[in-house]
C-alpha cells in the first residue's frame, strides 16, 4: 500500500503500459519536470483514464499542456504564460468533456476529417461566475467557466466546465490540511469511482454513474469537473428549503446504490479500509473537541432562553458537549466483519447534490452526487444520519423513516446481487435502525450543529473557529440561527427526543 497525506492508499500499483500514440503527451511535459520526478510522472500517467488528466506538478505548463492536449487545443503561448493563480485564465480554453478518440475502432480519413473539423482557432469570449449557493461551500471556491469558441469547422461553440479551488484564508487552509480533503476528492475520483465505473461498464449496468467526470486537476488545491448542467442537472432553488419527501427519496435510492457499488469494491479486495484515514471529526479529536464541543455548548446556551421547559434540555447539551470529543472517537471505531461497511460520501445535503427533473414538473427523477472531499470508510449509518438528521424536513424523517430505509435497503440489495454478491451481504432494516440510534453522539452533532448550518441564513465563520485558541460566544457559529424559525419549529421535537435519550447515558447521570 501506497500511503499519502490524505489518508488514501491504493495498493494496485499501476502496471499498465502507455500507448506510443500517448508519448505525444508526455514528452512535451517531461522536459519540463526535472529528472527526479519523471519516473514517478510516467508511473502516474500509465494510470490515465479517458476521464481524468493527473498533473505531476504544480506547473502552468505541464497542467495546461497536458490539458490542452486532451482537448485538442490549439498550442497557444498562453498555456505556458499564465500565473497559475489567475484559473479562469488557463480553464478558459478547456472545453466541454467530449473525449476525443475514446472509440477503438479503426481510424479513417472520414473520422480524420471529422476530428479536425472540431479543433479550436480561435476563443472569442470568455467569463466565469460561481457555480455554488451562498453558503453551500465551506472548503472550497466552485466557478463555472464559460467559454465561446470558433472551430476549425467554422462553428461557434459555448463550452463549459466547473473549476473547484482551495479558498483562502488561514482557518480553511488549516482545517483543509488537517482532512486532506482536496487529495482525498482526487484519489477518490481516480480510484474509487474510475473502479466503480469499470464495474458498470463490465456488467452492462444501464443505471449508468451518480456522479460526474473528473476533467483534470492541480495537486492539490484544484479540480476540473464536467459541468452537469449541460445534461439537465441543476441544484434545488434554495438550500434554505428542506428536502420534501420527493427529493429525499431519490437520494435514499441513489445513496443505496453508491453504497451497493462500494460493496461490490469491498468483497473484490478493491477497496479497504486502510484506503481511508477515519471520517475528520474521528481522525482530529482535539478539532472535534474545539468546533463541536463548542458550537454545542452555545446550542444548549441558546436553547435555555427557549422557556422554562427547555432548560433542562440545554443543561444537558451544555454537559454532554464536553465529551462530544470523547463519544464520537468511541462510535467511530469501524467494526470487524459489519455488513454495514460501505464508502460513505460523507457529506451528502442537498448542497452537494444535483438533480434532474421530470419535464414541465418539479418532480426529481434522477440525480448526481458532487463533493467527495470527506468521504470516509465505516458504516452506512454515518452517511444515513448526515442526511436523514441534518439535510432533510425533520417531519419527512419521522413519518416516513421505515419507507425511506426500504428504498434504501432495496436499492442496495438490488445493486450488489446483480454484480454476484449474496442479499444476506446486505443490512436489513432492522440493522440499519440500530446503527442509527448506536450513532448518537452524531445524530446530537447533525441536529444541533448541522441542521441549523444547512438552512440558517447566518453563516457559521470556520475561519474564526480555526483561528481563535480561545473561544468565545462571539465565535463560530450564530446563535440566531438556533432561533431561526426555518430551524426551530421543525426541530423542536427530535431535540426533545434526543435529550430523552442523553438523559440515560450513566455518565451523564452521574454528573447531575
Amino acid at each position: 500500500m501506497v500511503a499519502n497525506g490524505a489518508g488514501l492508499s491504493f495498493g494496485r500499483s499501476s502496471t499498465a503500459s502507455i500507448h506510443p500514440s500517448s508519448w505525444i503527451l508526455v514528452l512535451p511535459v517531461l522536459l519540463a519536470v526535472s529528472s527526479n520526478n519523471i519516473r514517478d510522472l510516467i508511473a502516474e500517467f500509465g494510470e490515465l483514464s479517458r476521464t481524468s488528466c493527473v498533473i505531476a506538478r504544480q506547473s502552468v505548463g505541464g497542467l495546461s499542456f497536458i490539458i490542452a492536449c486532451y482537448y485538442q487545443l490549439p498550442p497557444v503561448n498562453l498555456f505556458f504564460s499564465v500565473d497559475f493563480n489567475v484559473l479562469p485564465e488557463i480553464y478558459s480554453l478547456v472545453y466541454e468533456w467530449t473525449p476525443v478518440g475514446s472509440s477503438q475502432s479503426s481510424t479513417n480519413r472520414v473520422t480524420e476529417r471529422d476530428e479536425s473539423s472540431r479543433k479550436i482557432v480561435k476563443v472569442i469570449s470568455k467569463s466565469s461566475s460561481s457555480a455554488s449557493q451562498e453558503g453551500g461551500n465551506y472548503l472550497s471556491v466552485v466557478q463555472r467557466v464559460v467559454v465561446t469558441v470558433l472551430r476549425q469547422s467554422g462553428k461557434k461553440e459555448r463550452i463549459t466546465v466547473i473549476v473547484k479551488k482551495k479558498p483562502g484564508g488561514e482557518g480553511r487552509g488549516a482545517f483543509l490540511q488537517e482532512s486532506g480533503a482536496f487529495k482525498k476528492e482526487i484519489m477518490v475520483y481516480l480510484h474509487v469511482l474510475k473502479a466503480m465505473e469499470t464495474e458498470i461498464k463490465e456488467n452492462d449496468d444501464c443505471e449508468g454513474m451518480l456522479w460526474c467526470h473528473m476533467i483534470g486537476y492541480n495537486p492539490y488545491d484544484c479540480i476540473v469537473f464536467e459541468d452537469l448542467a449541460v445534461q439537465g442537472f441543476q441544484m434545488t432553488k434554495s438550500r434554505l428549503v428542506f428536502l420534501d419527501l420527493d427529493h429525499t427519496l431519490v437520494v435514499m435510492q441513489s445513496l443505496g446504490r453508491l453504497h451497493g457499488l462500494s460493496k461490490v469494491l469491498i468483497r473484490k479486495s478493491l477497496l479497504e479500509e486502510n484506503d481511508f484515514a477515519p471520517y475528520f471529526l474521528v481522525a482530529n479529536l482535539h478539532t472535534t473537541e474545539k468546533v463541536m464541543g463548542h458550537c454545542l455548548k452555545l446550542s444548549g446556551k441558546h436553547v435555555k432562553t427557549w422557556g422554562n421547559e427547555w432548560e433542562g434540555i440545554g443543561d444537558t447539551i451544555i454537559k454532554y458537549s464536553s465529551k462530544i470529543h470523547v463519544e464520537m472517537g468511541r462510535v467511530g471505531e469501524v467494526p470487524e466483519g459489519s455488513n454495514l461497511i460501505v464508502m460513505n460520501h460523507g457529506d451528502v445535503w442537498q448542497c452537494n447534490m444535483l438533480f434532474k427533473y421530470a419535464r414541465y414538473s418539479e418532480k426529481p427523477i434522477e440525480l448526481r452526487f458532487i463533493d467527495f472531499q470527506l468521504s470516509h470508510y465505516n458504516t452506512a449509518g454515518w452517511d444515513l444520519v448526515y442526511f436523514l438528521h441534518g439535510g432533510i424536513d425533520p417531519e419527512v424523517r419521522r413519518n416516513h423513516l421505515d419507507l425511506l430505509l426500504q428504498v434504501y435497503a432495496h436499492e442496495m440489495k438490488k445493486t450488489v446481487t446483480a454484480y454476484g454478491l449474496q442479499e444476506e451481504d446486505v443490512a436489513s432494516v432492522d440493522e440499519l435502525k440500530a446503527d442509527i440510534t448506536r450513532l448518537l453522539p452524531y445524530r446530537l452533532i447533525a441536529s444541533f450543529f448541522f441542521r441549523p448550518l444547512f438552512v440558517s441564513r447566518y453563516p457559521f465563520d470556520l475561519e474564526a473557529v480555526m483561528t481563535n485558541t480561545e473561544m468565545s460566544e462571539a465565535i463560530g457559529m450564530d446563535a440566531r440561527s438556533i432561533s431561526d424559525p426555518n430551524y426551530r419549529e421543525k426541530s423542536e421535537v427530535d431535540l426533545k427526543e434526543l435529550a430523552d435519550e442523553l438523559d440515560k447515558i450513566e455518565w451523564l447521570k452521574q454528573d447531575n
